[in-house]
């Protein structure tokens, strides 16, 4: 019944996470509309190329496709919580088998209270497929070994063989592999005959034969096709993809000048097969936004296309022609880049159009992608081939070429190629993947920008140097990340997992005498696999980048065994050393996790998502108060019963109650005559004297007495009030962070608002922003945004929102000034910008923010032009931009003035006296007498004599930015930061102003300042210090 509260219940509510989760949706529906059964059957395709996920998982959302036309989302993650409920059954049937039944069902709640398990199975991009690909093999193998019956091993041996081809569809080689070393790991370690004997069963020989062939029909599907995963708008996680194209493959093509290859992951870069040169583009290039721009306008893609008909694109036949960019003035080489259109489109779509050869050079190159991101028609697909053709205007035009030689020929330095294109010259074919076998020979000093590098064999060639430095070596995951990774997907149970998995390495512990034996084999087996689970994450990490910890299972387990054995815990009892060192390791990890998921709520989901960073809200707070009172229940717990301290009140009570009664002797004899009686019996004149008198003493007195002896025998039996602490962590977990969280990871809830609040003819807008700072690859831009011809694009497409039409800034604000409601959504780190630009339509006193209806969320908002009554307004603006002249509580002596029209106006200390260690609130108040244009970041100095606080910060939190501060409006900024611990104790003096970049402050025209453009504040007293 657990299993099913916390696996199903509200399963379908919180929306797909974009792009994690809808990518998989998007994937699936894809391959459900354009691949035949046979054919998605063994491999989801994408283009008809192979996508490196887990098969089962794909397979199972076509499956829940095929079978309703429009599945629901609950529909959609039924298969992986189905998968969960197995896991968790067979579990415990293995530990009720091995152990006991109350350990059994202690495991069950330790799994259900386990983030890494719940979360696993709730969402798409969880780990419960990879993690049930490596845990039922092992577990249905000690079935099949310890089975009692002939019949029953036959059973569990057919199952485990037929589960390596789950393990392989499910998982991949990754989790196939530790199965494999952990039961050879094992077989070795034992060398017991009736542990290879369990090997030796008909059923077991069939279903290794079933598996044998089932891998081998996959894992040729694997060979037919070009590994990859689209990593841009349909990010299929894990984000570290197989990206190759195999030389057989090349060869087979009759390839011999150059390939063309894309999508790249950012953190790879790949030579293959070419005699010369090889150019690798990822799908963050200008050929491919060009094709985004041209697919949101369809008049201009129409258009386009038009010309590249009247140009001749084909020929008499029907055949495309072969066209030839211009060369370069200095005669590049000319290569032939072939797109394999027979690869990316069901045949009946191309009957005679085999391949599009297009004749370029290296000189003129533009950044071209070949594979699709999103399901793209035949015309838009030729359009976006041909775009260097049809507007060559279009294309900036950056030469690249390279000689055997840098400098024979080329008397200039390699100029930049175009953004997104890296080039590398190699004598022979070869191959290079994840930066293996690369020798960095150093800089280049023909070609600044460049480096030289040699791969094996003695070849040879260069690389733009940030490139080399950045994508060079494969990511491991190291020894932090991996401990940050176990212990949140692992928490509340990893503050006593060392204990535990001691335990698990005593066999005497266990309650079972009379098969210690096996169990103490099973407990080595589980120790095995999860040691094993342990060294290979950082494998797992680099195979799959979003890394899933396969032992969570005997992890588990081994808290399951601590949980519900009593025989140890009378030990512990029995041993006050012992027991205070556990304290210690329990209290030390609760005190590290606490201190991190304070400062980094969403540490519970990091390993589920495919970005490294999230923007995330500063103040975001996701579950901190019942987190907090959970922190307390568990010190408590800790405290209290492995430091002793609830043993001493036991003492403490006891003592008291004795003192009491033979102090009182009369006095609790008549209470205990009185609670003899029944209250319907007659009593006696003199019992009903002492009844009116004792009767508030002995409610009081007496029920004090036995919660406080309750709570204190209750500690005794700590185990109870762990696994009640556990299903409660498990409760807020999947029932308040989840969902809590999904605010932040979906679009979902904003559609859902609009459709509550909106009436009919009131549209909803998607804002497309215009293109932000300067970038080369996709990593240079911040989450949201894509690398577009060089510039930082926000992101105009959604799953939820694919319907919605998207629009420019200028003709929103134009809508919102026209009669009538609409709505849109925008970026959180947007609404100052637009805000600001629809309060320029007005006259200052005149002015009015937009209204938010939806702030749940620290990445998108939805914004409305007006407020209907009963309606509330959460933008956050209204606080940071004033109505009036504010009164603050310290005033400059004389009037503080800055040389771009800013004048501080004073500012808010709160505490006046702050302790080491402690947290400071500064609320500043400006006033602005002409539009800011440059986006100036405020610096803080908190200064003493050998010490400085420093706090440089954007206004309101990095989403009040001074350019969109506007002339006639007073705006205030709340900081907030806490000061360093071992601050001297003193008076501070507090000191602030603006810089931009480097030491370029501006300029103080007035006020007190000192000769460095700082305005003096005031003081500020800190106490409690060194």
């Amino acid at each position: 019944m657990l299993g099913l509260i916390f696996l199903f219940l509200g399963l379908g509510g919180p929306g797909f996470w974009e792009p994690w989760e809808s990518g998989l949706v998007q994937l699936a529906e894809f391959s459900n509309s354009h691949c035949s059964n046979a054919a998605f059957f063994w491999v989801p395709q994408t283009e008809n190329h192979l996508v490196y996920k887990p098969l089962a998982l794909i397979w199972s959302l076509i499956g829940v496709q095929h079978l309703s036309a429009q599945p629901t989302e609950f529909l959609l993650r039924l298969p992986g919580a189905l998968v969960g409920l197995t896991l968790l059954l067979l579990t415990f049937a293995l530990v009720r088998r091995f152990f006991s039944r109350a350990a059994g069902f202690s495991t069950l709640l330790v799994l259900l209270s386990t983030p890494m398990f719940v979360f696993g199975a709730r969402l798409l991009s969880g780990g419960i497929w990879t993690i049930a690909a490596a845990t039922l093999p092992l577990e249905l193998y000690l079935l099949s070994t310890y089975a009692e019956s002939t019949a029953v091993r036959r059973v569990y041996g057919g199952l485990f063989g037929a589960s390596f081809l789950f393990a392989f569809v499910a998982g991949g080689l990754y989790p196939l592999f530790v199965v494999v070393l952990t039961l050879m790991v094992f077989l070795l370690w034992k060398r017991d005959k009736a542990v290879l004997a369990g090997f030796a069963n008909a059923g077991m020989a069939v279903g290794i034969a079933i598996s044998a062939f089932g891998i081998y029909g996959v894992f040729s599907q694997y060979q037919k096709y070009v590994p990859y995963a689209l990593e841009d708008r349909i990010p299929l996680t894990p984000k570290r993809v197989v990206s190759e194209l195999s030389i057989d493959r090349v060869e087979s093509l009759g390839l011999r000048d150059g390939v063309l290859v894309g999508t790249f992951p950012e953190d790879m870069w790949e030579v293959v097969g070419a005699e010369r040169f090889v150019l690798s583009i990822d799908n963050q290039t200008l050929g491919t936004s060009l094709w985004r721009a041209w697919l949101a306008d369809p008049a201009e893609m129409t258009k386009l296309f038009k010309a590249m008909g009247d140009r001749g694109w084909l020929g008499e036949d029907g055949q495309p022609k072969e066209f030839g960019l211009p060369p370069s003035d200095r005669g590049a080489t000319k290569a032939t880049l072939q797109f394999f259109l027979n690869d990316l489109y069901d045949p009946s779509q191309l009957s005679a159009l085999d391949t599009v050869t297009v004749r370029s050079s290296v000189g003129v190159t533009p950044n071209l992608g070949i594979v699709r991101t999103k399901p793209e028609s035949l015309d838009a697909f030729l359009l976006r081939i041909s775009s260097p053709l049809l507007a060559p205007e279009l294309v900036e035009e950056k030469t690249a070429e390279l000689t055997k030689e840098p400098g024979q020929g080329n008397p200039q330095a390699l100029p930049e190629p175009a953004p997104g294109v890296k080039v590398v010259e190699l004598e022979q074919v070869g191959t290079v993947r994840n930066g293996q076998e690369v020798t960095l020979i150093g800089p280049s000093e023909e070609a600044p920008g460049w480096s030289e590098i040699e791969l094996s064999g003695g070849k040879r060639g260069f690389v733009r140097s940030e490139i080399l430095e950045k994508k060079a070596s494969i990511k491991h995951l190291g020894f932090e990340n991996t401990v940050r990774f176990i212990g949140f997907g692992m928490f509340p149970w990893i503050l006593f997992a060392p204990f535990a998995l001691a335990m698990l390495m005593l066999r005497r512990v266990h309650d079972l005498a009379d098969e210690v034996d096996i169990a103490g084999d099973v407990g080595d087996f589980l120790l095995i696999f999860l040691s094993l689970a342990v060294l290979g994450m950082d494998l797992g990490a680099s195979l799959l980048s979003n890394t899933v910890f396969l032992g969570v299972v005997p992890a588990a387990v081994s808290c399951g065994l601590l949980l519900g054995s009593s025989t140890l815990w009378q030990r512990i009892d029995s041993a006050p050393l012992h027991r205070k060192f556990i304290g210690v390791v329990a209290m030390s990890l609760l005190a590290v996790l606490v201190h991190d998921y304070k400062t980094h709520p969403w540490l519970f989901i990091e390993s589920y998502l495919s970005e490294p960073t999230m923007d995330w809200d500063k103040d975001l707070e996701v579950m901190m108060l019942p987190f907090r009172l959970f922190r307390v229940v568990v010190a408590v717990l800790i405290a209290g019963y492995f430091f002793g301290a609830v043993v001493f009140s036991n003492r403490m009570v006891g003592k008291a109650i004795a003192f009491m009664r033979w102090r009182f002797q009369g006095f609790f004899a008549r209470v205990d005559a009185l609670d003899s009686t029944a209250p319907w019996e007659v009593l006696n004149p003199q019992q009903r004297v002492w009844k009116i008198v004792t009767l508030p003493w002995d409610y009081c007195l007496r029920w004090v007495v036995v919660v406080l002896w309750f709570v204190a025998q209750g500690f005794r039996q700590i185990r109870p009030a762990l696994l009640a602490m556990g299903l409660a962590f498990g409760i807020m977990s999947a029932f308040v962070y989840l969902p809590a969280m999904s605010y932040h990871l979906t679009q979902k809830s904003l559609l859902e608002r609009y459709t509550e609040v909106a009436k009919e003819g009131e549209p909803l807008f998607n804002l497309q922003t215009e293109a932000q700072k300067s970038c080369k690859v996709f990593s240079d831009c911040e989450s949201g945004y894509s690398c577009v011809r060089g510039k930082c694009t926000a992101e105009a497409t959604s799953f939820y929102l694919g319907n919605i039409e998207n629009i420019r800034e200028p003709k929103l604000i134009d809508q919102m000034l026209e009669d009538g409601r609409i709505f849109a959504i925008i970026p959180r780190k947007k609404l100052a910008h637009v805000n600001a630009e629809y309060r320029k339509k007005f006259e200052p006193g005149k002015r009015s923010n937009l209204a938010v209806l939806d702030s749940r969320s620290s990445r998108y908002l939805l914004v409305s032009d007006m407020l209907r009554d009963g309606e509330q307004d959460e933008n956050f603006l209204n606080d940071l931009i004033l109505n009036s002249e504010p009164t603050p509580e310290y005033r400059p002596k004389q009037p503080v003035r800055f040389t771009n029209g800013l004048v501080f106006l004073g500012y808010d200390l709160a505490p006046d006296t702050v302790g080491s260690g402690e947290e400071l609130t500064i609320t500043y108040y400006f006033q602005v007498t002409r539009d800011v244009t440059q986006d100036w970041q405020m610096f803080l100095h908190i200064d003493y004599p050998g010490n400085r606080i420093n706090g440089d910060h954007y206004p309101g939190d990095g989403n009040f930015h001074t350019n969109t501060w506007l002339a006639g409006d007073y705006v205030k900024d709340v900081q907030k930061l806490e000061v360093d611990r071992g601050s001297s104790a003193g008076l501070y003096e507090l000191w602030f102003g603006f810089f931009s970049s480097g030491d370029n402050r501006l300029k103080v025209e007035s006020g007190e300042r000192d000769g460095k453009d700082r305005v003096k504040m005031g003081m500020l007293k800190v106490s409690g210090g060194i």
